[in-house]
């Protein structure tokens, strides 16, 4: 959604170079989460590609501005962008498993039963996620400085996260509604 919205912001500001490089980013991330949501499996090793690469984005921005003194962005956005890492991170790890992880033997019945609660999915997939990519909003304002535009992203990256919780919540009552064979 990020990339998107700096794509809509570069058109409007006639930087058609900008434009290019937002579609050409957001393209690969709208991909692989589309394939994702269906639950193909062959998009493992594309989603590790694109995780890895927003990981290296993520590390020369804050590189910059550290080590080499270019200074790409304040240090506001430098310090926010690292969560926006930690959540590359995590998804790389995600799209690296060589298998499929099997909750029912490997997790605790305990631990299940958290994670597959209605109250805490509901809460943590949502803010954390939000929380994470707080580094997009303030980019986003520093570029367009308009309030309306860095809600209109948050408005819009949780309805995303809303609408990928409520696919979750979908998917653990079909398995729970499944007869064990």
């Amino acid at each position: 959604m990020f990339l998107t919205a700096l794509a809509l912001f570069f058109s409007l500001s006639g930087n058609t170079a900008g434009v290019l490089a937002a579609f050409a980013a957001a393209l690969p991330f709208a991909l692989v989460g589309r394939r994702t949501l269906a639950r193909d499996e062959s998009v493992r090793r594309f989603g590790l590609v694109v995780c890895v690469g927003g990981l290296l984005a993520v590390a020369a921005i804050i590189v910059s501005g550290q080590f080499f003194g270019v200074g790409l962005f304040d240090s506001t956005v430098q310090s926010a962008i690292g969560l926006m890492g930690i959540m590359f991170l995590i998804s790389a790890l995600f799209f690296g498993q060589d298998k499929q992880w099997k909750a029912d033997t490997e997790t605790p019945k305990v631990v299940r039963g958290i994670i597959n609660s209605v109250w805490f999915a509901g809460l943590v997939l949502p803010l954390g996620s939000m929380v994470m990519v707080i580094g997009t909003w303030i980019f986003l304002y520093q570029l367009t400085n308009s309030v309306a535009a860095a809600l209109a992203l948050a408005g819009v990256q949780l309805l995303v996260v809303g609408y990928c919780y409520v696919q979750y919540r979908k998917a653990v009552a079909a398995k729970s509604t499944q007869v064990p064979s």
